[in-house]
């Protein structure tokens, strides 16, 4: 069993090392999500499509500068199934969701 200090201390570490977003998007609308990453860093992306159409999200994850092809794009239903096409390329640093 863990103490309050033990996960106090664990919380921490978990809060300081994640970010993430809240948002609603619109049917056919693009948003986009900037993360400035150091070169090496290893980026997880988590999403939930709750509601509208047929539970599904286009996500592309790009390098910072909009001339690039995308590194990675994904179509999901309901974030249960996706399919991942995975490109070479740099980091990416730009989240962006499409439905």
């Amino acid at each position: 069993m863990f103490t309050l200090s033990e996960v106090l201390a664990l919380l921490a570490l978990f809060s300081s090392t994640a970010s993430g977003y809240f948002v609603s998007i619109d049917a056919h609308a693009d948003e986009c999500f900037f993360e400035r990453v150091n070169s090496g860093t290893k980026m997880g992306l988590m999403f939930e499509v709750a509601e509208g159409g047929f539970l599904d999200i286009d996500v592309e994850v790009r390098p910072h500068w909009s001339d690039r092809s995308a590194l990675v794009k994904l179509h999901a239903t309901n974030a249960l199934s996706p399919e991942l096409d995975t490109h070479t390329g740099d980091i990416g640093v730009e989240k962006t969701g499409l439905n």
